[in-house]
């Protein structure tokens, strides 16, 4: 090796050297600098800092907490998260009431679809009303006529009935003594007896007329008018 060479190979190893004792110096500062900062017993250290922090921030949390004390903050703070806890509850009773109010509503819709049905109900009934009401006038209608007529028969009353049913009863009594005066007559002579037999013959008929009359009168009503003009009529079959 020459002399240059080894020169500068001593003069790396120095600046080696000294590069080396630089670093070990700077760590043994930061080292220190560390352990200063972390020593409780320093004035500037990490820990002692961090105390003087903390005592301070509790300082001013507490002076906040009376300043917001004296202010009515923290009570008005309290009684706004009351406040909105209460209005949370009103939601969801305002959600519940929604629900039910849908589920009225559909329910309404229901009773509405109802209604209509009964409404149509009610139209038809009012027009089944109307022809009953038109029915009922054509009857009144019809009475009056009734009474027109049964007016017009005033003339013809019970009084005549009567007569003419004692008349028969009469005729009927006639006839039977006329058929005993026959039955006489045949007894007392014989001469005369086809005669008596047609005569007797004529008067069964005339008997059988009467007897049928007499039978039609037994079913003639006799109405005796209490009021003519109340329309009261009372009715009674013949004593036939």
């Amino acid at each position: 090796m020459d002399a240059l060479a080894a020169s500068n190979v001593y003069e790396l190893i120095i600046n080696l050297l000294q590069n080396a004792t630089m670093s070990t110096a700077s760590a043994r500062y930061t080292t220190d600098t560390a352990i200063n900062l972390i020593d409780p017993k320093e004035d500037n250290s990490l820990f002692l800092l961090s105390n003087i922090s903390a005592t301070k921030s509790l300082e001013l949390n507490n002076k906040v907490d009376l300043i917001l004390q004296d202010l009515g903050v923290k009570e008005q703070s309290n009684r706004l998260w009351n406040n909105l806890d209460n209005l949370g509850n009103v939601v969801l009773a305002a959600q519940k009431n929604i629900s039910l109010m849908r589920d009225v509503q559909q329910l309404l819709e229901d009773h509405h679809d109802r209604i209509s049905t009964v409404f149509t109900a009610v139209d038809d009934a009012r027009e089944g009303l109307d022809l009953i009401e038109e029915t009922i006038i054509e009857f009144n209608e019809d009475v009056e006529g009734i009474k027109q007529r049964v007016n017009s028969i005033q003339h013809f009353t019970s009084s005549s009935i009567k007569e003419s049913i004692k008349n028969l009863t009469e005729n009927a009594k006639e006839v039977d003594l006329l058929d005993k005066d026959f039955s006489q007559l045949e007894e007392k002579t014989e001469e005369h007896s086809k005669q008596i037999k047609l005569l007797r013959k004529d008067l069964g008929v005339l008997k059988e007329k009467i007897d049928e009359a007499r039978e039609k009168a037994a079913k003639i009503r006799i109405g005796v008018r209490s009021d003519v003009g109340s329309g009261c009529i009372r009715e009674f079959l013949s004593p036939m």
